[in-house]
């Protein structure tokens, strides 16, 4: 056996690869299921060139893309890194940041891959957790009291994955004010964002102690492709830079980003109808007795307080896609469905057959 760190056999860590490409409706990861409008789709395969699979990535284009998310988010250049998907970016300020020595706050539940990525550089996770009234509420000022001076890092997804609240801007920048005293850096995950009130990513302008990404893999529909930025200080964004792959993003990946960004009415067209029905659905299973914790993702968490055996059969039965078996934090039960929203018929014909609808 070769020399190794001690600590990576004890990482426990789970792979998400789908079993088969084509599958029945996928309304389990979060993706956006919905395709895109023929024409879209057939601009972007046209834009594909023989050089984006035989050459390394185009630097022009990698610029020319991290320009666009920079207007986008009243940003400038600088303060935009691309990534491997949102993960390795995640990975690389976890590096950037923690060690053996110290440790690393987060919310309890959260994103699995943070427990990993800490595993990974050998620090300790320590949890803030929800408040159980009502729904499911993290409170900001709980982090103030778990941070000590050990801490590097504290890490926020915003919307939470997966309970899937909404921390406001006044509630993090009181945070960010807390932590800039103590040294420490504030991750702000916003993967979800799009299907929230707004993003707060405008804050890094303002706040040299926060990293903000987001990722193409929700409602930008680009899992597959693998794309992610960070925005932060230019100081901030050359660190992680230094960390960063040499060629972090494909030029499929980079040419995919660059027709969303010139045809965001399609991302606003979609995640208007997603919050619609977020809306619509909770409420029809709410009026027929459901528990619903609807949150500001794409998905919605639904309980029929009893055992959800008739929803739960249903899917079985069309080979749906769905998480199940779920609890959240607010609540003693441990059947829970999410499902996600996909503006499929198919879903909406699955919904009227548990709300015994025609």
């Amino acid at each position: 056996m070769f020399k190794h760190n001690a600590h990576i056999p004890l990482i426990k860590r789970k792979k998400y690869y789908r079993k088969t490409v084509k599958e029945n409706l996928r309304l389990d990861m979060s993706e956006r299921v919905v395709n895109f409008p023929d024409k879209f789709y057939n601009n972007f395969l046209s834009s594909l060139e023989q050089e984006d699979f035989i050459c390394y990535p185009s630097l022009s284009n990698y610029d020319l893309l991290c320009e666009k998310l920079a207007t986008h988010n009243n940003l400038k250049r600088e303060n935009v890194l691309l990534g491997n998907g949102s993960e390795s970016l995640l990975k690389i300020i976890f590096e950037l940041t923690s060690d053996k020595k110290s440790n690393i706050v987060t919310s309890n539940p959260c994103f699995p891959m943070y427990g990993v990525f800490a595993q990974m550089v050998g620090s300790s996770l320590k949890t803030v957790n929800y408040i159980s009234v009502g729904e499911p509420q993290l409170d900001l000022v709980d982090f103030k009291i778990v941070v000590d001076d050990q801490t590097s890092l504290v890490v926020l997804a915003n919307p939470n994955s997966p309970v899937g609240d909404f921390q406001h801007k006044h509630k993090i920048e009181d945070l960010l004010a807390f932590l800039k005293q103590k040294n420490i850096l504030l991750l702000l995950d916003e993967a979800y964002i799009d299907y929230a009130a707004y993003s707060n990513s405008a804050l890094v302008k303002k706040h040299d102690n926060l990293i903000v990404i987001q990722t193409f893999s929700k409602s930008f529909g680009g899992a597959g492709l693998r794309l992610g930025c960070a925005f932060s200080s230019s100081k901030n964004i050359n660190l992680l830079d230094k960390l960063n792959f040499s060629f972090p993003v494909t030029g499929a990946s980079t040419k995919f980003g660059l027709s969303l960004m010139d045809n965001l009415e399609l991302l606003e067209d979609y995640t208007n109808a997603v919050k619609n029905q977020r809306k619509l659905l909770s409420k029809k299973l709410e009026d027929k007795g459901y528990d619903v914790v609807a949150g500001s993702c794409n998905w919605i968490h639904f309980n029929d307080k009893s055992d959800n055996t008739k929803a739960t059969k249903i899917f079985q039965k069309h080979n749906l896609n769905f998480k199940n078996g779920l609890k959240l934090p607010h609540d003693y039960r441990n059947n829970w469905i999410r499902l996600t929203l996909s503006l499929n018929s198919l879903e909406q014909e699955y919904i009227k057959e548990i709300l015994d609808e025609e």
